[in-house]
């Protein structure tokens, strides 16, 4: 008689969600107030229809308050999930607007270690999709997807104040926006700073 003994996901890429507590009203008025530009190709993101980028690049300068608990969370995607002991640095934060009907193409944030993305309103029709970034082989079609078979994952974004956390060079997509609210994001990249590294080894860095 057969028993199982393990079922190991091996090296998987790790999401992090949160809930903050944000006041995520007081973060949509100010997202209602920024100035919006079209996303298009220009930008390097194919396939966008109805989706805007914030005007600047620095948006937690707006939002201290959602500054400092994003950290809390990168903190703990770092330290506690992770295991690592590495220090970082916020580089860039910046608004989203997608309008109903609306989405933006696969891509992914170069330059980069780590990015994040907070949705200040949840709906179940706000959904984002990630790419797995390992090769795969395809022999037959599953009879039920699941996390230890599928190449891309859907992430509904149902509750207010979600914030998630991934590998920056993780391929990810917005999907259509099914629901009647504009679907606001505030997403932002983390790079890695101070001595980073084993001091004894060769590839040791200070950034």
């Amino acid at each position: 008689m057969m028993q199982v003994t393990h079922i190991l996901p091996l090296f998987p890429e790790v999401l992090g969600i949160y809930t903050t507590s944000t006041d995520s009203n007081k973060v949509v008025k100010i997202l209602e107030k920024s100035k919006w530009n079209i996303r298009d190709s220009g930008l390097g993101l194919q396939g966008d229809s109805g989706a805007y980028g914030g005007d600047n690049f620095n948006f937690f300068s707006k939002t201290p308050e959602l500054k400092k608990h994003s950290k809390e969370c990168v903190d703990h995607y770092i330290k506690e999930v992770l295991k690592w002991k590495t220090d970082y640095r916020i580089t860039t934060s910046w608004a989203t607007k997608v309008k109903p009907g609306g989405f933006a193409g696969t891509h992914y944030h170069a330059n980069s270690w780590l990015s994040g993305v907070y949705y200040p309103i949840g709906d179940k029709n706000f959904k984002i999709r990630f790419y797995s970034s390992k090769h795969k082989q395809w022999w037959n079609v599953p009879t039920e997807y699941t996390i230890n078979n599928s190449d891309t994952w859907n992430v509904p974004i149902v509750n207010n104040n979600t914030l998630i956390i991934f590998n920056s060079l993780l391929n990810h997509e917005i999907l259509p926006n099914k629901s009647k609210k504009t679907r606001y994001s505030i997403a932002f990249n983390v790079f890695p700073k101070g001595f980073i590294g084993e001091k004894s080894s060769d590839s040791s860095i200070q950034l």
